[in-house]
């Protein structure tokens, strides 16, 4: 998606794609902020690490991408191509380049436990 969005970034992590653990991650953006270094990742929310950072100079910043259309979503490149060797097929088309679609964080509160 970025590549044809026109964000030059390059992945250096461990896996096939270039990507990192999400403990990876944290520890990386926690040594980003002590440095005071940038650093660009895909995250979402809710999620603990954007709540500590929340109202600090390190707080996270969205990048806001094209919306998903229903066309875009169906020329994504699949999750076995995001981590494929071949850099081509990690790229993916250009119809594919927008944000992901919203998802709905789902709890289930148990209000009262009946005893055996």
């Amino acid at each position: 998606q970025a590549h044809y969005l026109g964000i030059h970034v390059k992945g250096n992590g461990p896996d096939p794609a270039g990507g990192y653990s999400y403990g990876q991650m944290v520890e990386i953006y926690k040594a980003a902020n002590y440095t005071k270094s940038d650093v660009l990742f895909v995250w979402w929310t809710p999620d603990p690490t954007v709540q500590e950072f929340l109202g600090t100079d390190a707080e996270f910043v969205s990048v806001h991408l094209p919306s998903p259309t229903e066309e875009c979503m169906e020329a994504r490149t699949t999750l076995d191509g995001r981590c494929s060797v071949d850099p081509i097929i990690r790229l993916g088309k250009e119809e594919g380049s927008c944000d992901t679609e919203a998802h709905s964080a789902q709890k289930l509160l148990v209000t009262s436990f009946k005893k055996r």
